[in-house]
């Protein structure tokens, strides 16, 4: 693992110098979730499997993956468990289960390798984002930052294929020399539950049961994420047994294991949304009763939010929360009941990105 970093080194290190030169505040921030991802290319690539799944066919996608061993060897029970509940409250189910435990940090593993599979075409409408603020950060006047609550790499891979490298918060090494980049080639990218390419760097734990990754866990330390830009090295962060740095996919949204980083970019998400002058949602369910640490922010910050949306229950649900707080259609919020492809135009008309 490493000795611990204290604050002083920490600040000296490339990835730290790096991070503090994107901006503390910004004007715009774009909120992502599994039906953004899912929706940001042909219908036909998601059908094929080339797209990440939204939740209700996460499941079985996992299961049918012969490389996932931890999801794709399951007893029937569990997998009748997936079935007939939704993902989030059998994951609730599994780690509440004493003899489920230590299976938790294989799913984590095998959560990594599958969402690190998936990339961007250049049809990709994250791709065609990140052309628009790579040409859009060569001016002045123009502040934004990313957020997706998504464990998948195609917003970042589309943004870095065109000249604008993601920094993250509370990242410390990279797995690649980083080139010199100019300030107008850098955007924040925020991972509030954690994603794919972010590991723990350890080499003293094997994954035999020596720790159970409870409640409790927690790692006390500043600094060793992780941060692999280079695709082949995620499966083999993975069969090093490198703790990933993903929230569970369930109503707690808790780590394997509590630290440092998660930490940084839930608190950090709060600032993106607090500051902020527009904040667009796209393909986010409005979980406001279990995702706290988002929608207590949204629940608080005066931007104008544009919650961009095709489904009606999905709809109803974030008019119910909006009523809940006082927001009012039109002055504080709107709905754009559309979705990702549909509303693209006006994503990028709401942000200044034409």
């Amino acid at each position: 693992m490493g000795k611990p970093y204290d604050e002083n080194e920490v600040k000296d290190l490339p990835a730290y110098k790096l991070q503090a030169r994107i901006p503390r505040t910004v004007n715009h921030v774009i909120l992502f979730g599994a039906g953004a991802s899912y929706g940001s290319d042909a219908r036909h690539l998601a059908e094929k499997g080339e797209l990440p799944p939204i939740g209700k066919d996460l499941f079985q996608a996992l299961n049918a993956d012969a490389t996932l061993e931890a999801w794709s060897k399951l007893p029937d029970a569990v997998v009748q468990l997936f079935s007939s509940s939704t993902f989030e409250e059998a994951m609730d189910f599994l780690d509440e289960s004493k003899d489920w435990a230590e299976e938790s940090f294989k799913r984590d593993i095998d959560l990594s390798k599958f969402f690190s599979k998936f990339h961007p075409q250049p049809s990709n409408l994250y791709w065609k984002l990140a052309k628009s603020i790579s040409r859009r950060l060569k001016g002045d006047d123009w502040t934004g930052a990313i957020m997706t609550i998504n464990y998948d790499r195609l917003i970042e891979e589309s943004l870095i294929l065109n000249s604008v490298f993601t920094v993250v918060k509370g990242v410390t090494f990279f797995d690649d020399a980083i080139p010199s980049l100019n300030d107008n080639q850098l955007i924040e990218v925020c991972y509030p539950h954690g994603a794919c390419q972010f590991f723990l760097g350890q080499n003293w734990f094997q994954g035999l049961g020596n720790i159970v990754f409870g409640n409790e866990a927690k790692m006390l330390q500043k600094g060793g994420v992780n941060h692999i830009l280079k695709y082949d090295n995620i499966p083999k962060a993975c069969e090093l047994k490198q703790i990933p740095m993903i929230c569970r996919y369930q109503s707690s949204k808790r780590p394997s294991v509590n630290n440092y980083f998660i930490n940084e970019q839930q608190a950090r998400c709060t600032e993106l949304i607090m500051s902020s002058e527009k904040i667009t949602i796209v393909g986010v369910l409005c979980s406001h009763k279990t995702d706290r640490h988002i929608w207590e922010a949204l629940e608080k910050t005066t931007a104008f939010l544009s919650y961009v949306e095709p489904g009606k229950e999905s709809q109803e649900s974030f008019y119910k929360w909006a009523e809940s707080n006082n927001k009012k259609e039109n002055i504080n919020f709107q709905v754009i009941p559309k979705t990702f492809k549909d509303a693209f135009s006006d994503i990028k008309h709401l942000h200044g990105l034409e």
